[in-house]
């Protein structure tokens, strides 16, 4: 526990030293504080899915129930998400960091909204999951009365019957079901429910840049082929093996999403009544916000010189 403690006060001394930095505005720096923060969040995070309480952390031995589980999932999910988000940003591969932001944006939101509706919307959840799972039992049910079913698809129904049994849900019940959605709510919304119960998140702006926007990288649009996958050639166009060059903003607004599931976390959990982790992860989001801030007084610094040294080529 001693340890526990000294890695978060290491962490919060880190995060101070920070605001005192002269060079913030500087490219090298704030993506390299980028990443050394995202490392420390990780750290944060995995704190945090430990914790009972200050002074207990879960063993290998313990285990939660299914609802909560369903929560825990969303949290270990999220993080490793966060992990190959990092990877990304740290190799310069910004396409590929692009398609982890969606995916951390959509794991928070179900996260968050399953976490203020409780069991009701978690069984709802699990039962809207089997979608594809019972298209594929019902497709090999349907071979099953015209030939003998092969070994694999044996199998295939084995573990299907399986895992729909260890969630206390009927086959019969799952065949004949009409409604797939969560709540039957469409992500839009779901992220409309949340907007009207949580002011401390943008979900609204959060959904233009992280769900919408980056769509194009889910699904390979003519836009990510456009600009990521091809490069101009005189009337025509040749492969682009390289990656979109990455910059401050492909890792600083992420990191928000990972610090809010913590502390959403443990006030789930009711594991940090002293607030003895949340304030940190707290002080480590206005630290992001900071840094952003510096990043857009870089960004207009770098425009402005572009547009001075236009003005000198015209005169």
């Amino acid at each position: 526990m001693d340890e526990t403690i000294q890695e978060i006060n290491r962490i919060e001394s880190w995060v101070d030293a920070c605001f005192k930095r002269s060079d913030l505005c500087d490219f090298n720096t704030l993506m390299k504080l980028g990443i050394e923060s995202g490392n420390y969040i990780r750290n944060l995070a995995i704190l945090c899915t430990g914790s009972l309480t200050k002074d207990e952390f879960i063993t290998n031995k313990d285990s939660f129930e299914l609802h909560d589980a369903v929560i825990v999932g969303h949290m270990v999910r999220l993080f490793k998400l966060y992990d190959h988000l990092l990877y990304s940003v740290s190799s310069d591969k910004g396409e590929i960091a692009s398609i982890f932001s969606r995916l951390l944006f959509e794991t928070y939101t179900i996260m968050k909204y399953l976490i203020i509706n409780g069991k009701s919307s978690i069984d709802s959840f699990i039962k809207s999951s089997f979608k594809s799972t019972m298209e594929d039992y019902k497709y090999i049910k349907e071979r099953e009365k015209e030939r003998p079913l092969l070994n694999i698809e044996k199998r295939m129904v084995r573990k299907i019957e399986n895992r729909i049994n260890k969630v206390n849900l009927s086959i019969d019940d799952l065949m004949t079901n009409k409604h797939w959605k969560l709540d039957n709510r469409s992500f839009r919304q779901i992220l409309d429910f949340l907007n009207d119960r949580d002011k401390s998140f943008e979900w609204g702006k959060a959904y233009s840049f992280l769900f919408g926007s980056q769509s194009a990288y889910i699904h390979g649009t003519w836009y990510d082929i456009q600009i990521n996958h091809l490069e101009e050639s005189g009337t025509g166009f040749l492969p682009k093996y390289s990656h979109d060059r990455v910059d401050p903003r492909y890792i600083l607004p992420q990191s928000l999403i990972p610090i809010k599931a913590s502390i959403d976390f443990l006030n789930w959990r009711k594991s940090d009544p002293d607030r003895f982790t949340i304030n940190v992860l707290e002080k480590m989001a206005k630290l992001l916000l900071y840094l952003n801030e510096m990043d857009e007084i870089r960004i207009d610094k770098k425009a402005a010189k572009s547009n001075e040294l236009q003005k000198d080529v015209v005169k």
